[in-house]
């Protein structure tokens, strides 16, 4: 295949035009002063030298297929890289080698087809601009997560009374120290000292009166300090819906229904009393009409958390269970009481939890190590949490084993507790250890009540200049408003329902630190709270998350395949220029002769 060159048409109809009024001229004298066969040989050696004059001028090019070449991309600055490749760099990028800076990285497809394959250097490559690299071969030159914090969950919104929670993994590979301090406006609150390595790590704090706070959580190593803010609201208690479902009669599941009853929360239990038979309880609870069937979707959905034994989650139909799911997505907190049985099995939702033996025979609670002094706090422990998965911790052995944890599902909460007595420390007296734990259970586990929820993209933050995707929990699709405490306001557009989960997707950009309300045009019920934090607020959980998010989402390890792209090549003048020479040669030779 093959190809003229740039000119335009005009260009080229011009040029065509005046060679052939040439020609044309000169086969005219020629024909009247010679013979016919003289003058058609002179009249040739004419087009040939025309011919051979227009190909010169426009450089007619041949398509060819070439290897795809390889390119660096730094995403950071850096002193020192290889010069054996072409170096792009991203802006605000500092390094002493020659680069060239590319202001998005369309730039690399738009104007350099050859590259076909390129490294990635550095953390700071955001999601959105690497979906420009989704045509290339792309390798990660760090084979490692960056260090610093790797993951974090913490509890933005929480209820009076609730645990402030703060979990995560830290990661470092120097010999230095490294210890976490969590402090709130009653002063530090909890602390942690980390090994070398990523070590997972876990918070807590007591949360105050209803109201807006900031928590700092600092990081300490030798002789330096960095302090991150967390951002969170504390909302008013109210009494939480809970049913109870007892496969097999118990005493742990039966002191349990006692405790939550007093502490005036509203029970409805189903226990079964014999096959396909079961007696039906509530406590706090005034129903005219009668209860509602326990396991019925519409019940459900009134609940903020469903505690059942093991025996009662086998026993479930897979109608019963596909509505338990259901439930789950939309919010419900779902908490097992293991048996020996689930431990060799541990499912929930289809969803496997990390298991590991126990050997210990006794326990108290982390929060209360003096208490387990002479006592055995309970029969057994039989198992534990895995300490390094992905699961969020409740509650503690006095060794630090976990022994209640879960796992987010939706907008619900699905977990277990892996004590198999507990009811054994009423009967010992130890009735604050009992109130403690089961109170934090069953407060972490339970629905999160918010009017509207802001699921934040990518981060569990909102951070200034940085893109906030929040989606609001019904389909209506009606501007969000942004107001900034200084006055400022920001209108966010719906940008497409997702009727699947009932969501409607916004997406801003803050341009202004601190508390922010956002609100949906004439609703002012739905009012929701968020605090942004400046632009350089944690750097390296972004990186992380950044990094995690583009091996996922690009072809880290390609398959194999030969990358080529389409060129074109100049056909050498030279093969122009000789048959000019030669035909002009030729003609003045026959005009001489």
């Amino acid at each position: 295949m093959m190809q003229w060159s740039q000119l335009g048409v005009a260009e080229t109809l011009s040029i065509a035009a005046l060679a052939g009024a040439i020609w044309a001229t000169y086969v005219f004298v020629v024909f009247r002063r010679h013979s016919l066969p003289e003058a058609g040989i002179r009249s040739a050696l004419l087009a040939m030298a025309l011919c051979c004059l227009c190909l010169i001028i426009y450089q007619p090019q041949y398509s060819v297929s070439k290897p795809g070449g390889k390119a660096l991309l730094l995403t950071q600055s850096m002193p020192k890289i290889p010069d054996s490749l072409p170096v792009f760099a991203l802006p605000d990028v500092k390094t002493t080698a020659n680069v060239q800076e590319v202001p998005d990285l369309g730039f690399i497809e738009r104007n350099h087809p050859e590259i076909q394959e390129i490294y990635v250097a550095g953390y700071t490559l955001e999601p959105a601009q690497a979906k420009n690299l989704q045509r290339l071969k792309v390798h990660f030159l760090e084979e490692e997560a960056p260090e610093g914090f790797n993951w974090l969950s913490y509890s933005r919104r929480i209820k009076q009374g609730e645990e402030f929670l703060v979990s995560g993994t830290y990661r470092h590979t120097t010999a230095d120290t490294v210890k976490l301090g969590l402090s709130t406006i009653e002063g530090l609150q909890d602390s942690v000292r980390l090994v070398s390595g990523e070590s997972r790590f876990s918070l807590q704090a007591q949360t105050q009166l209803a109201g807006n706070y900031m928590a700092a959580l600092h990081i300490r190593t030798n002789d330096s300090v960095r302090t991150e803010f967390l951002p969170y609201t504390v909302e008013e208690k109210r009494p939480l819906h809970v049913l109870l479902l007892q496969g097999f009669p118990s005493f742990e599941l039966n002191y349990l229904k006692d405790w939550i009853g007093q502490a005036k929360h509203h029970i409805q239990m189903r226990a079964r009393i014999s096959r396909d038979k079961y007696a039906t309880q509530t406590i706090n609870i005034n129903q005219d009409s009668g209860p509602k069937p326990p396991l019925s979707a519409e019940n459900l959905a009134d609940m903020d958390l469903l505690i059942c034994d093991a025996e009662s989650l086998r026993q479930l139909s897979a109608a019963e269970n596909k509505r338990i799911q259901q439930a789950v997505a939309n919010g419900l907190g779902l908490l097992v009481l293991a048996d020996e049985a689930w431990l060799k099995n541990p499912q929930i939702n289809s969803q496997t939890f990390p298991i590991s033996p126990s050997t210990l025979l006794s326990f108290a609670p982390r929060q209360e190590p003096q208490a387990a002094q002479g006592k055995a706090m309970a029969d057994k422990l039989p198992a534990t949490f895995a300490a390094n998965s992905l699961l969020i911790p409740v509650a503690y052995s006095r060794e630090g084993e976990i022994i209640a944890a879960y796992r987010p599902d939706g907008k619900g909460r699905v977990g277990a507790m892996l004590v198999t007595a507990t009811f054994p420390w009423l009967l010992q007296g130890e009735t604050a250890v009992y109130n403690r734990l089961w109170t934090d259970i069953l407060e972490s586990f339970s629905r999160r009540q918010y009017g509207r929820e802001i699921h934040l993209a990518e981060f569990p933050f909102i951070v200034k200049d940085f893109p906030a995707h929040f989606h609001s929990t019904d389909t209506v699709r009606a501007p969000a408003i942004i107001q900034y405490a200084s006055g400022l306001q920001q209108h966010a557009m719906p940008k497409g329902g997702l009727p699947l989960t009932g969501k409607t997707s916004y997406q801003f950009i803050p341009v202004e630190e601190g508390w922010l309300q956002i609100n949906y045009g004439e609703d002012t019920t739905s009012v929701h709270q968020v605090y942004v934090l400046p632009a350089h607020a944690w750097a390296d959980l972004r990186q992380a998350t950044w990094w995690r998010q583009n091996q996922q989402n690009l072809s880290v390890e390609a398959p194999d395949k030969t990358y080529a792209y389409p060129a074109w090549e100049d056909i050498p003048l030279l093969w122009f220029f000789l048959p000019l020479v030669a035909s002009l040669s030729l003609l003045w030779w026959r005009e001489k002769a």
